[in-house]
């Protein structure tokens, strides 16, 4: 099957109830699907894969790469015994 990676497939209400099976791979496969009702866009598929909208957000703007790499975070905050984040949370707001 051809890649269907960054492509848009427009079609109407009747065609996608005729090609459910085909339309769904091709979306599988990465393209987005455009579901028209009378010429008008009524509905949009994209593909569910975490990389695919990874690299969306990423393109959006809506995410960005850490400024700094895992290793240089600090170390986790470690909790007494019968201390709750909210605990924490509390006590920096006073």
């Amino acid at each position: 099957m051809a890649t269907h990676a960054q492509r848009t497939i427009s079609v109407g209400v009747r065609e996608l109830h005729n090609r459910t099976s085909e339309l769904m791979k091709a979306v599988a496969a990465g393209a987005e699907l455009e579901v028209t009702n009378r010429g008008k866009v009524v509905g949009r598929m994209t593909p569910s894969s975490p990389d695919l909208l990874y690299e969306r957000l990423k393109r959006e703007g809506r995410i960005r790469e850490p400024k700094a790499a895992r290793s240089e975070l600090p170390p986790p905050v470690k909790l007494a015994p019968g201390v709750t984040v909210s605990d924490l949370v509390k006590d920096q707001r006073r």
